[in-house]
C-alpha cells in the first residue's frame, strides 16, 4: 500500500517566476522555413447531430441487436457500395453512448483520410454520426498486383527533401505488421525509426492518390507525410501530432497562495494513486498517468532527466518570485506540473476520457484501450521559449507535453505554474 502523499503547490492558481532562458535544442521543423499550414488536410467531414438522426425514420429502422451492427448498417446506407473496415477501438462510455469508427478502404488499402464515426445511444438507436468517406472514382486495378509504386525508403527521402526534415542517412526498409508497412532503419535525426505505410489519400482537388504515409517524430513535430508513391517528389498532405499553444502576449497570471494537499487523487479514476502503476510504487514524480521531469537541454532522454524524489512522499519545495535561474526552483516546477496534469487526468476521466476512449495511462487495468502511454511531462524544456506544446500520437503511444520558460515579461515566467497552459496542452491529447 502506498504511503500518504504531501504536495505543496498551486491549486488551480498561477504565479509568476524569475528565470533565464536555456539554450534551445537544435531540432525540429518548427525553426525551419517550411510552412506546414500549406500541407494541412482539407476539411471534408459532414456531421449529423442527434436532432437530425432521431427524426430520420430511415435511420431509426437501422437498429440491430448490437451497437456495432447498427453502426455498420448506417455506414452501408449512407455510402452504399463503399468498402470499409471496422477500427478496433469501439466502446460504450459511462453515459451509455457507444462510439464506433470505420476506415474506408480500396483494394485492401486504407484511404487514410476517409473516416466514418458513429455514436449509438443507450436505447440502441443512432445518436449522431460524422462522415468523410470518399465518393469519387476508385481505381479499377489494385496497385498491389501491378506493384507500380516506389520504394518506401525513397518516400522518406522525398519527405525529407520537400519538408526539410532533419533526418539523415541511407534508409533501408524492414517489413512490419500490416499490408505494405515498413520500418525504415539506418537513419539519424528522429526520435525513433521512421515508418512508412502504403495508403490512398484524398487530395485537396478531391482526387485519389496512392501515397506512402511516412511517420517521422522529430521532437518539435511528429509528422504523418503523404508522399506520392509514383514520384516521391510531391507531398499531398501532412498531419502533425504536435500542437503548440497560442502565445498570450500580455497575459499576467493571477497571484495565488500555495497550499499543501494530502492524497489529492481520485481513486475512482486513478485507482493506483498518482505514484504507482499497479506494479511499482514510486517515490518520485512518476506514476500511472504521467512522468514529470526537467528537460533543460530540450532533448529526448526523459527517463534519465532530473525529477524530485522523496522517500517520505513529501513533495514540498521552496518557491518565490525572487528565485533565479529556473534550475533553482526545478523541484517546485516539476511537482506543480505533475500535480496539475494528474488533477486534469482525473477530471477528464469523469468527463468520459477513459481507457476505452484512449486516455493516457501506463496500466489500463483491464478497462479497455491500449496502455503503456502515460504522458511525458517536461518542465523547463529548453527546446524553445514563450510557448508550450503537446504531441498526441494514437492510443498506445506516449503523449508528450513540453513546457517552456516565458521571456516576454519581467520577470520571466515558468508556465508549469500556469494551470491554464497545462490544461490547454493536455486537452490537445483528447482530440
Amino acid at each position: 500500500m502506498i504511503r500518504s502523499l504531501l504536495l505543496l503547490g498551486l491549486l488551480g492558481a498561477s504565479l509568476p517566476a524569475h528565470g533565464h532562458p536555456t539554450q534551445p535544442y537544435k531540432s525540429g521543423l518548427r525553426r525551419r522555413t517550411v510552412d506546414l499550414n500549406a500541407y494541412r488536410l482539407k476539411e471534408t467531414a459532414e456531421y449529423t447531430n442527434k436532432a437530425a438522426a432521431s427524426t430520420n425514420k430511415a435511420v431509426r429502422l437501422l437498429k440491430r441487436d448490437s451497437y456495432v451492427d447498427t453502426a455498420t448498417e448506417l455506414v452501408k446506407s449512407v455510402v452504399p457500395g463503399a468498402t470499409f473496415r471496422l477500427v478496433d477501438d469501439h466502446y460504450v462510455g459511462k453515459n451509455g453512448i457507444a462510439h464506433v469508427n470505420f476506415k474506408q478502404t480500396a483494394h485492401g488499402l486504407d484511404i487514410d483520410n476517409a473516416d466514418f464515426n458513429v455514436n449509438i445511444g443507450a436505447d440502441g438507436n443512432v445518436f449522431s454520426y460524422g462522415n468523410s468517406f470518399f465518393t469519387g472514382s476508385i481505381p479499377d486495378e489494385s496497385p498491389l498486383q501491378k506493384r507500380e509504386f516506389s520504394d518506401p525508403a525513397q518516400a522518406l527521402s522525398g519527405a525529407t527533401k520537400v519538408l526539410d526534415l532533419p533526418v539523415t542517412g541511407d534508409a533501408s526498409a524492414e517489413a512490419a505488421d500490416g499490408t505494405e508497412t515498413y520500418v525504415l532503419k539506418g537513419t539519424a535525426g528522429a526520435m525513433k525509426d521512421p515508418e512508412a505505410r502504403l495508403v490512398y489519400f484524398v487530395k485537396p482537388d478531391d482526387n485519389l492518390a496512392l501515397t506512402w504515409r511516412v511517420e517521422t517524430d522529430i521532437l518539435d513535430n511528429w509528422l504523418l507525410s503523404y508522399v506520392d508513391a509514383s514520384t516521391n517528389e510531391e507531398v499531398h498532405g501532412v498531419v502533425d501530432y504536435v500542437a503548440d499553444a497560442t502565445p498570450w502576449g500580455t497575459n499576467d497570471p493571477d497571484e495565488g497562495k500555495r497550499q499543501v494537499v494530502t492524497d489529492p487523487w481520485d481513486l475512482e479514476t486513478s485507482e493506483f494513486t498518482w505514484l504507482s502503476d499497479g506494479k511499482t510504487n514510486y517515490t518520485t514524480t512518476r506514476g500511472n498517468n504521467g512522468i514529470a521531469q526537467t528537460n533543460p537541454d530540450g532533448g529526448s532522454d526523459y527517463l534519465n532527466n532530473y525529477r524530485p524524489d522523496s522517500k517520505s512522499l513529501k513533495f514540498e519545495y521552496k518557491w518565490d518570485a525572487t528565485l533565479t535561474p529556473p534550475s533553482s526552483y526545478a523541484d517546485a516546477s516539476v511537482a506543480q506540473l505533475f500535480y496539475t496534469a494528474n488533477t486534469y487526468h482525473d477530471l477528464l476521466y469523469d468527463l468520459g476520457f477513459t481507457e476505452e476512449a484512449g486516455n493516457f495511462e501506463s496500466n489500463n487495468n483491464g478497462q479497455g484501450g491500449k496502455g503503456n502511454d502515460f504522458v511525458i511531462l517536461n518542465a523547463q524544456d529548453g527546446s524553445g521559449t514563450n510557448n508550450a506544446n503537446f504531441a498526441t500520437p494514437p492510443d498506445g503511444q506516449n503523449g508528450r507535453m513540453r513546457m517552456y520558460i516565458w521571456t516576454h515579461s519581467t520577470p520571466y515566467r515558468d508556465c508549469a505554474f500556469e494551470a491554464g497552459v497545462i490544461i490547454h496542452e493536455y486537452t490537445h491529447g483528447c482530440e
